[in-house]
């Protein structure tokens, strides 16, 4: 899983944006707003989504434990956000 927080001091509409990782598995947002201050945490496998938790309702883990690298793009494919961990 992974847990985003919104930092900024304004909500944003993640419709359309899309979350991937290094082997290209890439998550879509359906509608979905995220509150000033507030965070989200996206788990690959399957569940219910609520306000805090989205389901990928994957039937295997996508991030590697070795590493791997997350990318957040835009409705507009343009990146906001990369992280790596090793």
């Amino acid at each position: 899983y992974v847990t985003i927080k919104n930092s900024c001091s304004f909500s944003c509409n993640l419709e359309g944006w899309e979350i991937s990782d290094d082997s290209s598995h890439k998550y879509s947002f359906a509608s979905f707003n995220l509150g000033n201050g507030n965070s989200f945490t996206l788990y690959t496998g399957e569940g219910t989504d609520t306000e805090s938790r989205l389901y990928w309702n994957r039937g295997s883990a996508v991030w590697n434990n070795e590493g791997d690298t997350l990318t957040l793009k835009n409705q507009n494919s343009e990146i906001i956000l990369t992280y790596s961990y090793s």
